[in-house]
């Protein structure tokens, strides 16, 4: 309460505005910020003075950033040292949001923040358009399919009677025989002859 509630919701507002691209004075946003009540409630606010509902009156690119800036703001100002993993941060997010949301998890922690390590699961879809902020800032990479999706999107079968999680080394621009997709080319993936399986 008080005053680190106060320092979440700074930082939240900081870091959503940064996300969404536009700035609290700024005009033609939508946007005038966001802060956390006495009674931890979330306010989105408009350029026009009124509240918005988060969970009514937000696009679903604004609600991911929403919700990725509180638990990030959260995390730093709690001092948590914790790996940040993030499920498909990016499905329904587009353009300079996606772009500015990537550049947002993948930044490295500034010396008054606490260590942590970020874990994005991401599917192919997502990946388009921050493909270069990935190969810039990740450290290591691991593509994961499921048998079960052979024959309607995996190329190759899993040659097994049960659904399993494979595992290979392929980067987010390379296919091989592990997670080969009928889509493959629509993203611009290089096939690896030889699989590294995990």
């Amino acid at each position: 309460e008080g005053e680190d509630v106060d320092r979440v919701s700074t930082r939240l507002q900081e870091i959503f505005l940064s996300i969404i691209g536009t700035e609290s004075d700024a005009r033609l946003g939508v946007f005038r910020g966001v802060s956390i009540t006495e009674n931890f409630d979330i306010v989105v606010e408009s350029q026009g003075g009124t509240t918005l509902d988060a969970d009514y009156e937000l696009n679903v690119a604004s609600q991911r950033a929403l919700t990725l800036a509180f638990i990030w703001s959260l995390m730093e100002v709690a001092g948590i040292t914790a790996p940040r993993l993030i499920d498909t941060p990016l499905g329904m997010v587009s353009g300079g949001v996606k772009q500015r949301m990537v550049s947002t998890i993948t930044r490295p922690p500034t010396s008054e923040e606490p260590p942590y390590q970020v874990i994005l699961l991401l599917t192919r879809s997502e990946i388009m358009e921050v493909g270069d902020l990935l190969t810039e800032h990740a450290g290591a990479y691991a593509t994961i399919s499921c048998s079960k999706d052979y024959p309607a999107d995996l190329v190759n079968d899993g040659l097994g009677d049960e659904p399993e999680i494979r595992a290979c080394s392929c980067t987010h621009e390379q296919s091989c025989r592990v997670c080969a997709r009928r889509i493959d080319n629509a993203h611009g993936l290089v096939f690896r002859e030889m699989e590294a399986a995990i």
